[in-house]
């Protein structure tokens, strides 16, 4: 075959080969267009899935140190319960045995009630740092507009609108949506965070031992009374209640078509989805508080 070639290289006319270089370059090119509006979209739905990750792992986060500061108040109550136990025990008359209970009991009342206030604005807690975090993980591109005769020391302390907006903290509310335009459109990010669940603690009883309540023929000092009687008492809480409640963030990225110079890259809606859950840690006294999260689901 080469000797062929060889003899009837004379017939060749030159630059035959130029067409299919034409050709090969033009779909090399072509393939590096599609690589690079891949790669593209690629680091679009990337910034999504950073934004739901976070604001999921965030929440979560925040729920479980709401959760630890329950713990730490239930070791409260139960140092007061103690306190409460040796005082009632020690009692030898009757009105102030009475007296003492209802004192005491009280306060173990009002406690608890500062428990379930406190379990009360973790959801709100939750929520705002979840969006918080997601919001600055998703990726918003805008630019900071220049003001004629403006200096580029004073651009670069300008804040963009988008870090006013987050300043302001406008992400709290509905329908939590930032918007900006570019040379090629509207473009919009969003995040909707799940319904997140509200803790609700539980009481832990025990009995306090108070001398001097009841009649049953004995004396104790000043009346025909009972030498001891259990009574029960808001000792802690005894657990609570929606505590591996999942926390899930959406995070939603709209953007404009882009011009490329061969086509316009149709970008479209993308939208991620992440799922965080607190474990381990309790509530329950002189037990280990501390609750870890980690995400169960993405897509």
């Amino acid at each position: 075959m080469f000797v062929y070639f060889s003899k009837e290289k004379i017939n060749y006319f030159k630059g035959q080969i130029a067409p299919f270089l034409i050709a090969l370059i033009a779909i090399v090119v072509l393939l590096i267009m599609i690589t690079v509006n891949i790669g593209k979209i690629s680091m679009f739905k990337t910034d999504t899935s950073n934004a739901a990750d976070a604001g999921a792992l965030a929440g979560a986060t925040v729920y479980g140190q709401g959760l630890m500061n329950l713990g730490f108040h239930s070791d409260m109550m139960f140092g007061f319960y103690l306190v409460a136990v040796v005082v009632l025990a020690s009692c030898r008359w009757c009105w102030r045995a009475w007296a003492l209970y209802a004192t005491f009991f009280a306060v173990a009342l009002a406690l608890y009630l500062l428990a379930r206030v406190m379990a009360g604005k973790i959801p709100d807690n939750v929520r705002e740092t979840a969006y918080s975090y997601a919001f600055q993980n998703i990726g918003i591109e805008e630019v900071k507009p220049h003001i004629p005769g403006e200096s580029y020391e004073e651009w670069l302390r300008k804040k963009s609108r988008f870090s006013q907006w987050m300043d302001d903290e406008e992400y709290k509310n509905p329908p939590h949506k930032y918007t900006w335009n570019d040379r090629y459109g509207q473009n919009y990010a969003q995040v909707v965070l799940d319904h997140v669940p509200t803790p609700t603690p539980h009481i832990l009883w025990r009995p306090v031992v108070v001398i001097g309540l009841g009649c049953c023929g004995l004396s104790c000092g000043c009346c025909q009374c009972c030498p001891c009687l259990p009574m029960p008492f808001i000792a802690a809480l005894s657990g609570v209640s929606h505590e591996h409640g999942p926390i899930g963030v959406t995070a939603r990225k709209y953007r404009s078509d882009r011009d490329f110079g061969l086509w316009k890259m149709r970008y479209g809606t993308i939208e991620s989805y992440a799922q965080a859950i607190t474990y381990d840690g309790s509530v329950r006294p002189w037990r280990d508080h501390t609750y870890d999260s980690r995400l169960v689901s993405t897509r």
